[in-house]
């Protein structure tokens, strides 16, 4: 299911229909409805968290990490050929 899908199913729930009824409909688990809507009654963050361990680098290294390979690539491709010395 999508994040659009769950925050409607959790929106069902928060205006009365019955959880077990928006999670036959949906296919999403009745428990996952339900801890979002006892979260909402709470106040408390519904946005979705970054799953997984911290990423080792910053989103900018990462950027010119790309930039460089595809200068390589680029440089690999189209320079290199016109310098080799024909047979």
């Amino acid at each position: 299911y999508t994040q659009e899908e769950l925050e409607f199913a959790v929106n069902e729930v928060h205006q009365g229909r019955r959880g077990t009824d928006v999670a036959r409909d949906t296919g999403i688990s009745y428990e996952t409805i339900m801890r979002k809507v006892r979260l909402l009654k709470a106040g408390k963050d519904l946005t979705p968290k970054r799953r997984g361990p911290k990423p080792l680098f910053p989103d900018s290294f990462e950027q010119d990490i790309i930039i460089l390979l595809l200068h390589s690539w680029l440089w690999v491709v189209f320079v290199v050929p016109k310098c080799a010395v024909p047979n």
